[in-house]
């Protein structure tokens, strides 16, 4: 039976589970279906790489339905924010055809962003913490990543928002800030629960959450300054 499952869990098959989520998230909950949908084929992408440069996938199945179910439940927020008044004095459309060329320009922040995740716990945070075991090393690089790539979604939805440098020059309303950070902490306290323990996760110290951080930094640094080069061909993001 194990051996079944093994084969069972493959790349190809975690992306087509992903996919699958998408349309239920799209059909059920649309607004969260629209936005969950460019990163999830970023996501997509991340695994199928991860998986050749790797010895064991990055993350299951379940780990990643349960992100995507966090991350598309924050989603839900977005039609509770406000846009300011400057934003709204031109008329937008939003038009599907342009998703490519807007992935094309902002998927490589998310995953430029996971490679140096990819990075640190693969060559100095699992063979630290593991002590040689090759099953508890493999369960704290998926936690990791979990942890890690749950934030920097988060920070997708705030950096796109609009032009502007995120929390500086653009705020979200209070309810939308409130809810990604809920979602964020939710995601990193699975991993120290009975529920994480299910998920086959492993607690983390906490120092690797000044990494996360960092790493949101850089996220949100590295795509507003592709949105400066994005805006010079274009008159809006999306």
């Amino acid at each position: 039976m194990h051996f079944l499952l093994e084969a069972f869990i493959t790349p190809f098959t975690i992306v087509l589970l992903l996919l699958i989520v998408v349309l239920l998230l799209k059909n059920i909950f649309p607004l969260g279906g629209n936005n969950n949908l460019g990163t999830i084929i970023v996501i997509a992408a991340m695994i199928l790489f991860a998986s050749i440069v790797l010895p064991f996938l990055p993350m299951l199945p379940l780990q990643l339905v349960v992100l995507n179910f966090i991350f598309g439940l924050s989603c839900l927020a977005i039609p509770f924010d406000k846009m300011p008044r400057y934003y709204l004095q031109t008329p937008r459309r939003w038009s599907f055809k342009n998703l490519p060329e807007f992935m094309f320009w902002f998927g490589p922040a998310s995953a430029i962003t996971n490679i140096i995740s990819f990075g640190f716990l693969f060559f100095i945070i699992c063979p630290h913490l593991s002590a040689g075991s090759q099953t508890l090393f493999v369960s704290i690089f998926r936690t990791g990543w979990f942890i890690e790539n749950l934030w920097v979604q988060e920070m997708a939805i705030r950096a796109l928002r609009d032009r502007h440098l995120p929390f500086i020059k653009q705020h979200a309303t209070s309810a939308v800030i409130m809810v990604s950070f809920v979602a964020g902490i939710i995601g990193t306290a699975i991993p120290y629960t009975a529920t994480g323990q299910i998920l086959q996760f492993t607690a983390l110290p906490s120092e690797y959450l000044i990494l996360v951080f960092a790493l949101m930094i850089f996220y949100l640094l590295l795509t507003s300054l592709i949105k400066l080069i994005y805006l010079k061909h274009k008159k809006f993001l999306i």
